[in-house]
């Protein structure tokens, strides 16, 4: 009986030629560029339009006794904050430092609610203490220490500004240091002295916005 004889297997598939495989890929090569370009460029957008945020702590050491009325405490009591506790009582301290009306009176002697911003056509930098020019308010009324309002600020040069009431884009001149009225309260523009004047430039557009003070009470509270 004749035997058979036996073949060998063969691949359920030809081998594969890698150089093949590369050119069918390869011939889409200027779709795989544009398409690293458009993430490099999506990157690149989303980094300049976000803002980063940093967080911080800080601790506050209470003392006891006889002593722990200092100055300090004496200048919350000016204010009228104390309503007549014993400062000497480390619960009467926390119940101040927690206290709302005292972090809105901080927040309007240090102009907190009052934020400046560089505009960019991708987004608005917060400038921080880098703003040349500081808007101090004289007068405010009190739906804007509600709600608020923004202004753009427009230096001209020779001291002189636009002013640009962004409710209703009505224009208003003013001068470095002198009062102008914004209809919604009294305001002046004073030099920020942490800036160099070689920053200083003409026509550079500044938000200012009026945040609500109790808001930034409570954000900071």
């Amino acid at each position: 009986m004749a035997q058979k004889q036996s073949t060998p297997s063969k691949l359920s598939h030809s081998e594969i030629d890698i150089r093949e495989e590369l050119e069918k890929y390869l011939r889409y090569w200027p779709w795989f560029l544009i398409c690293v370009f458009i993430a490099l460029g999506l990157g690149y957008l989303h980094l300049k339009r976000t803002t980063p945020i940093f967080t911080t702590t800080a601790t506050i050491i209470i003392k006891d006794g006889k002593n722990s009325q200092n100055s300090e405490m004496a200048a919350f009591a000016e204010m009228g904050l104390l309503n007549g506790m014993n400062s000497n009582s480390i619960q009467n301290e926390i119940g101040i430092l927690r206290s709302r009306r005292l972090m809105a009176e901080v927040v309007k002697a240090l102009n907190i609610h009052i934020v400046y911003f560089d505009e960019d056509r991708l987004k608005n930098s917060e400038l921080y203490l880098d703003s040349p020019f500081l808007v101090k308010p004289l007068i405010l009324n009190e739906s804007v220490k509600k709600s608020g309002t923004t202004i753009n600020l427009i230096y001209l040069g020779n001291e002189e500004f636009k002013v640009i009431r962004n409710s209703d884009t009505k224009s208003f001149n003013a001068r470095l240091g002198d009062p102008v009225d914004l209809g919604f309260g009294q305001v002046v523009i004073e030099r920020n002295l942490l800036v160099s004047e070689n920053k200083l430039q003409e026509n550079r557009p500044i938000l200012v916005k009026f945040l609500p003070i109790q808001k930034v009470a409570s954000a900071y509270s």
